[in-house]
């Protein structure tokens, strides 16, 4: 339609051309804008860089386009645009919110798809709850605390502690025994003094050999009694002993306990993390164009 009204509007031009002052009608095919010598208002150039017809308007170099031309695409040819599609193209649906990502002939991928707008990551790592666990019970022993001090002997003396009672014992009775001494009685060759001495008796009282025994007397009755003395007076206490001289300072220090067992075993807590994972919009920034194939 539109090579159509190209063709129309050349004619046109031609004919309003004829009726006033003939213009030639070179056609020229190239990229950049022609400059040969020749050139006249009314030629024509298909720039081949933006498939676009244009017509020599003014000389030396006024180009006009005629149209909007879609020479030079080929079916399945696909162009981006800010409008709608031209004739001759249809927008191509399966763009619509895609990125479009360049491939080769030889990947053979041509029109497949894949990806997403929003990936949701995969957590790996550490959680952040852990569950209690028994602390177990340590085997073993913890040595005694070892003191370490100096050596020091004081240097002095204690005074003698000394106390009187003040007062006195009372005064009491011996008393009298009450009782009999029994008769002595004597014996021997001198017991009898009826006995002349030197006689030749047999229990003459012999100056040769003289002998008298007297039994000592047996006290019958009752003796002095048990008694008490009575103190009277002020009781005391013992004062303590006062040190006269340099007293010891002792220093040192007491070493901490060693451990020797088995203390708390190895153990492992399970985990279990709590929460979400947002998902993340992978996309970077773009702008929105319409796809256009060519029929």
């Amino acid at each position: 339609m539109r090579r159509a009204l190209v063709a129309a509007l050349v004619v046109a031009l031609s004919v309003v051309a004829h009726a006033q002052t003939r213009y030639g009608a070179s056609v020229y095919v190239q990229t950049a804008a022609p400059t040969d010598t020749s050139l006249v208002v009314g030629s024509f150039w298909y720039d081949t860089q933006n498939s676009v017809l244009r017509l020599l308007t003014a000389l030396p170099s006024t180009w006009t386009t005629i149209g909007w031309s879609t020479g030079g695409f080929t079916t399945g040819d696909i162009i981006f645009t800010a409008s709608a599609c031209r004739t001759g193209f249809t927008e191509v649906s399966a763009l619509n919110g895609r990125m479009v990502r360049g491939t080769v002939a030889a990947n053979m991928n041509v029109g497949q798809t894949g990806g997403a707008d929003a990936v949701t990551p995969t957590f790996t790592g550490n959680a952040v709850t852990s569950s209690a666990v028994s602390a177990g019970t340590p085997a073993g022993t913890n040595s005694a605390p070892a003191l370490t001090m100096n050596s020091y002997t004081p240097t002095g003396v204690n005074g003698t502690a000394s106390f009187t009672p003040a007062g006195t014992n009372a005064a009491i009775t011996a008393g009298t025994p009450a009782g009999t001494n029994g008769a002595s009685a004597t014996s021997g060759n001198c017991a009898a003094t009826s006995i002349a001495a030197g006689t030749g008796a047999t229990t003459a009282c012999k100056a040769t050999a003289p002998n008298l025994t007297v039994s000592a007397q047996t006290f019958t009755g009752s003796a002095l009694a048990t008694h008490t003395h009575t103190f009277t007076g002020s009781s005391g206490t013992v004062p303590a002993e006062t040190f006269t001289g340099q007293a010891a300072t002792l220093t040192g220090t007491v070493a901490a306990p060693t451990f020797t067992g088995s203390a708390l075993a190895t153990h492992a807590h399970a985990t279990t993390a709590t929460g979400t994972i947002s998902a993340v919009d992978t996309r970077a920034a773009f702008l929105y164009l319409i796809a256009c194939q060519k029929n």
